[in-house]
């Protein structure tokens, strides 16, 4: 195993590092040279002024074009790192300022590698270990003196298993086992991956494997089936994803010039432009396309607003997301006109300007199984599709021409095209995956959603209270919710008799124990009882719309703030009254003991 050292140097003085380090190891020490290969127990250190990167195995030293200001170093050599030496690669982040390597460790991690940072409580400067933490990209954290066991540890591991069965038999035998595997994960975390592609699948269950030194797919399944925490891991692992702000800028350039101003051009006054953001992660393509259009509509005195629903399955992100503060690293991909007028710096971090996150409402949302979002104007699925086989691709395809009002545009990941659904988009701009709906709206086809859910009394599923109604009013209601809110709500009668369920409610309501009571006030949970009480009570004597606003929800993750919306609604069929309850999520504030996990070993 050799080492790299890359430091924070100053560009204009030699480094002491060879000499201060001599006295702590007997490695060989030395200052990388262009074109020097690794060796075993030998340590590297990075000259001043330079970039350095691996490829084959050999280091190599570029001189930095930027001698003063931020620099990325860190970054740099660990995604040349993560290319180079795939699962063999690791990467560790110590004590240090700002937030340098996060966006490199997530590269370590996407190629089946480990990432390591130095615990909090133990470094001097802990905002770059606590960066990568935040961003869910670190599988180890630890004390230094906590790093050589476990380097040793996982050495010994992939040296065992290279002389054994070798890692390509471990991902034939993986890729046997990915069904089972998606069973448990459907099992346990209520989401689907069977129609996920079985490569991709079988990588990052194999990454989880070889972090847990685990040399046989049965022994993992075992391990699964026993230990319900490592179905969390390996849920979280299979959701992370490159993401970042102007993901392709020309692309972006292209929607800004040639897409936005046509839309707002059909816009009357008033009059929203609606976009849906599926697989949004932690936030950076959404807001991305909230900058975008707001410098659109300041060139212009248009009164036009602005709904951005950016969807995901991942709790963890969706709150990153709202938060809307990200890494000072996100200056490399962000212009310095942007970075001024859109962001706050937050100590090391940036943090996006109220006006932009209030365009964009972040909710829970899983694309195969809930109800689909209608009458948008553009809908922004990058980098998704990669991940779900063809079969699927033909019915997302479907459900995204459904969810398109009149000719609205569907944007794609470069990687990704429409040419099998041709049919329902026409191509606008081949080379930045641009396309435009053909025709009117489709109508609801019977394979929304894309599978059938689990038979969750609280998920999507009608209940039998003693009014309910018409088997349609449940698409009726899910129409309604997707075009004006999006986040999950309920249907209840004007006695709070619960009709119907739409979206993630779990958090918000649970089956009282004793005999079937489902009575909205009697489910919900207590703390929100006295301002949905309230709401129900204003709106049956109003008949308008109350927002209840800023109600604060605690949970083991923190503390969740949110809005209940009640609000009168009249089926045209039958005139039936009932009242639309919907819980919008603003934000959340990280509890201790959450952090303190985080902060735990592994």
């Amino acid at each position: 195993m050799g080492f790299v050292l890359v430091q924070h140097l100053a560009p204009d003085h030699e480094s002491l590092m060879p000499e201060i380090l001599a006295k702590h190891t007997a490695m060989l020490i030395q200052t990388v040279t262009n074109e020097t290969p690794v060796e075993s127990n030998q340590l590297y250190i990075i000259p001043p002024n330079a970039s350095l990167t691996i490829e084959d195995g050999i280091l190599r030293v570029a001189l930095s074009s930027q001698a003063y200001g931020h620099r990325t170093q860190i970054d740099h050599f660990f995604r040349s790192l993560a290319e180079d030496q795939g699962p063999y690669a690791i990467g560790i982040i110590f004590s240090g300022a700002g937030s340098d390597g996060t966006i490199g460790l997530r590269a370590v991690k996407e190629q089946g590698g480990m990432s390591i940072v130095q615990s909090v409580e133990t470094a001097a400067f802990d905002s770059m270990p606590r960066s990568a933490i935040l961003a869910g990209v670190v599988d180890h954290i630890l004390t230094v003196d906590q790093m050589p066991g476990v380097l040793m540890a996982y050495a010994q591991y992939l040296h065992a298993l290279a002389e054994g069965k070798g890692l390509d038999t471990l991902g034939k035998e993986t890729l046997n086992c990915v069904e089972t595997i998606c069973s448990h994960l459907k099992r346990q975390t209520g989401h689907d991956f069977h129609q996920y592609k079985p490569n991709t699948l079988s990588r990052r269950v194999q990454r989880r494997m070889q972090i847990l030194h685990i040399n046989s797919a049965s022994k993992y399944v075992d391990r699964i089936r026993e230990d319900p925490d490592e179905i969390d891991q390996l849920f979280k692992d299979l959701l992370s994803g490159v993401t970042q702000f102007f993901r392709d800028p020309e692309t972006f350039s292209v929607l800004s010039r040639d897409i936005f101003p046509k839309i707002i051009k059909t816009k009357k006054p008033g009059e929203p432009i609606r976009i849906w953001v599926p697989g949004c992660s932690t936030g950076e393509e959404a807001y991305s396309i909230a900058m975008l259009l707001y410098e659109n509509l300041n060139r212009g005195t248009f009164n036009v607003s602005v709904q951005i629903f950016a969807t995901d399955i991942d709790e963890e992100a969706l709150s990153i997301a709202r938060s809307g503060r990200y890494p000072e690293k996100i200056a490399d991909h962000v212009t310095a006109n942007r970075l001024s007028h859109f962001f706050e710096r937050d100590a090391s971090f940036y943090r996006v300007v109220k006006a932009i996150r209030n365009m964009c409402n972040f909710s829970l949302h899983n694309l195969i199984s809930d109800p689909p979002f209608s009458r948008m104007d553009v809908i922004s699925c990058r980098n998704l599709l990669i991940y779900k086989d063809t079969t699927l691709h033909h019915q997302i395809f479907s459900l995204f021409h459904y969810s398109l009002q009149g000719k609205g545009y569907l944007f794609l990941g470069s990687s990704e095209h429409a040419a099998g659904s041709s049919h329902l988009f026409r191509s606008v701009n081949k080379r930045h995956r641009i396309f435009q709906a053909k025709g009117e709206l489709s109508p609801v086809s019977q394979s929304f959603p894309l599978r059938r859910r689990l038979q969750d009394p609280t998920q999507g599923q009608k209940v039998t209270p003693s009014h309910r109604p018409q088997e349609n009013f449940g698409q009726y209601f899910d129409r309604v919710v997707r075009q004006d809110y999006g986040p999950a709500a309920v249907l209840i009668d004007r006695d709070g008799n619960v009709q119907y369920i739409s979206g993630q409610t779990r958090k918000y309501l649970q089956l009282p124990s004793g005999c079937l009571n489902v009575n909205l006030l009697n489910m919900v949970t207590p703390d929100l009882r006295m301002s949905l009480r309230s709401g129900i009570v204003q709106t049956l004597n109003t008949g308008k719309e109350v927002i209840q606003e800023n109600i604060q929800l605690s949970d083991d993750h923190g503390i969740q703030h949110l809005d209940v919306i009640v609000r009168p609604l009249v089926h045209t069929r039958d005139e039936t009254e009932l009242l639309m309850v919907v819980f919008r999520e603003q934000g959340r504030i990280p509890s201790r003991r959450n952090v303190s996990r985080l902060q735990k070993t592994q």
